[in-house]
């Protein structure tokens, strides 16, 4: 969901007083984070942005900045101050976009070869458990026996 920044043009005067944390959104808005500005660099809405990730760096676009942001972090109870809050690394740079879109062009091909991967799994567990009698559950891909579905929700929860 959009946020509209009714403060936009509000004149800051010190420095000091305005809000270091930005709002980033990934997936065109499905997911949005905080991040502190270290640098204290002015971005606009909707520049794109290269932050701290859980693996490396994650590429979003500015979704809100300024006194905007202290008033989303006190809705969604978040503390301003907080020492673990990931941050902005840098402006995107040219590099970093084309190799963006190069991994999303790839997620469709990544996400169909897990399927057809997690599929043979399913079928190799069924058949497992088919060796003795047991109560079917059902599936989308049809019955699966109790015992290998027991086994199956055990091996995406290791």
């Amino acid at each position: 969901m959009n946020t509209y920044d009714w403060l936009v043009n509000l004149p800051i005067n010190d420095a000091d007083l305005a809000c270091r944390v930005i709002e980033v959104s990934f997936n065109q808005g499905s997911r949005k984070d905080f991040y502190r500005n270290n640098s204290l660099q002015q971005y606009e809405k909707g520049e794109m942005i290269s932050v701290e990730g859980v693996s490396g760096f994650d590429l979003g676009e500015v979704s809100l900045t300024g006194e905007v942001v202290r008033i989303q972090l006190k809705k969604k109870g978040v503390d301003e101050f907080n020492p673990e809050m990931k941050r902005v690394l840098r402006r995107s740079t040219d590099r970093d976009i084309d190799l963006w879109k190069q991994n999303k062009a790839r997620e469709r091909d990544a996400l169909i070869r897990s399927r057809a991967i997690a599929r043979t799994k399913i079928v190799s567990l069924s058949a497992m458990a088919s060796r003795g009698p047991s109560i079917s559950r059902c599936s989308r891909s049809g019955a699966i026996p109790v015992r290998a579905w027991r086994t199956w929700k055990g091996f995406w929860r290791s």
